[in-house]
């Protein structure tokens, strides 16, 4: 592993049985994982906000389906009847919806941390 990289703030993260880094900048959370694609596990400030607003954390079988499907974790305020529009928005984390998280230009001096 590189060295550490100032304005990161390494943890262990029990759940995920790794280091993870948080970007003191951007709040971004960065796990040691990769994609097929070859980019990092992330997660966004407002996916962390969803899931701890639904009283739930970053868990393993989150951290999976995150790995092997990427996406972007959303909030849903009426489950049977997802609203599209704020998944068009372009403004839902970052607003690019897919493997390799969001907010790609603020994010791209922070992917080479592991």
């Amino acid at each position: 592993m590189p060295e550490r990289r100032e304005g990161f703030l390494y943890i262990k993260s029990e759940p995920l049985q790794q280091k993870i880094a948080m970007s003191k900048k951007t709040g971004w959370i960065y796990t040691q994982d990769k994609r097929p694609d070859g980019s990092l596990v992330s997660y966004s400030p407002q996916e962390i906000n969803f899931l701890s607003a639904a009283g739930m954390a970053i868990d393993m079988a989150t951290h999976t389906v995150k790995k092997i499907f990427g996406g972007t974790i959303v909030g849903c305020d009426n489950k049977s009847e997802p609203k599209n529009d704020s998944l068009n928005s372009g403004n839902l984390a970052g607003g690019k919806v897919g493997p390799g998280g969001n907010d790609k230009n603020e994010r791209d001096r922070e992917l080479d941390i592991f």
